[in-house]
């Protein structure tokens, strides 16, 4: 059985979390935070380098989730097949991506916040994130927005995918419990932890909210000044940030 690990000691907060690979995004993920909102921050530590660690510190609570990822497949275990048709989907840092990925959902145990929100660090925020907090309730416990291919299904049409890149959730959701315990078993059978996710919330028939896309806008969808949140997802979505520092940074240019 895999459950919350704390208890709720404060009202509202965020979490997101780094392996080496991708702290280089810390720095430019608070600076695009710390500018619109305030709440507390909770770092969760995948395997980031002392430097990384230090400033995670500085910002917030840093947190270190010791699960042992041979549970996650690689991509030597699955068939020729399966694994070229998932780095289609994501680009050639698919592999690397899924060592913490699929540890998100024991990140998520880790909260102690009563409503809480966890951000991808390729999360660009544009904006205050207070109504993503009032989105839950005792009855709907979790908040996401679909992937926007799949928006002209309908509820619980097995084919919806969501995306877990900004999740908003109620401690103690029993969702957050059993999408750890599939990822223990099924992380071959998934690409990332959004499709296992997902697969949950149909299984399940499983309500929940979905937010305004403005709140995950993925960069296949064009260029939305109006978002919230900017997802920076995939390879060519970190390309984005490392050349051109994202959505602030090239609105800034016009000003």
């Amino acid at each position: 059985m895999v459950t919350y690990i704390r208890k709720v000691e404060k009202e509202r907060g965020i979490l997101c979390g780094s392996d080496e690979e991708q702290e280089w995004l810390l720095p430019w993920w608070w600076e695009r935070y710390s500018a619109h909102n305030a709440f507390p921050v909770t770092f969760i530590d995948f395997g980031m380098s002392e430097k990384a660690r230090s400033f995670c510190r500085t910002h917030g609570e840093l947190i270190s989730v010791d699960v042992d990822d041979s549970f996650i497949q690689r991509k030597e275990q699955l068939s020729a097949q399966v694994a070229a048709s998932w780095e289609a989907v994501y680009g050639p840092t698919l592999w690397t991506g899924r060592l913490r990925w699929f540890k998100k959902p024991f990140a998520l145990l880790h909260s102690t916040y009563r409503f809480n929100l966890w951000l991808d660090l390729d999360c660009e925020i544009l904006g205050p994130l207070d109504p993503l907090f009032t989105a839950c309730t005792e009855e709907t416990q979790l908040a996401l927005v679909r992937e926007y291919a799949t928006e002209h299904l309908p509820l619980f049409d097995p084919g919806i995918l969501y995306n877990g890149g900004v999740i908003a959730f109620l401690h103690g959701a029993p969702i957050i419990s059993e999408w750890a315990a599939c990822a223990l078993q099924e992380s071959g059978s998934y690409w990332s932890d959004d499709a296992l996710l997902s697969s949950l919330i149909y299984q399940k028939a499983l309500r929940v909210i979905e937010l305004p896309d403005i709140y995950n806008w993925r960069l296949a969808q064009g260029v939305n000044i109006n978002a919230i949140i900017h997802h920076w997802t995939g390879s060519a979505g970190k390309a984005y940030i490392r050349h051109y520092g994202g959505l602030t940074s090239t609105i800034n240019t016009f000003f």
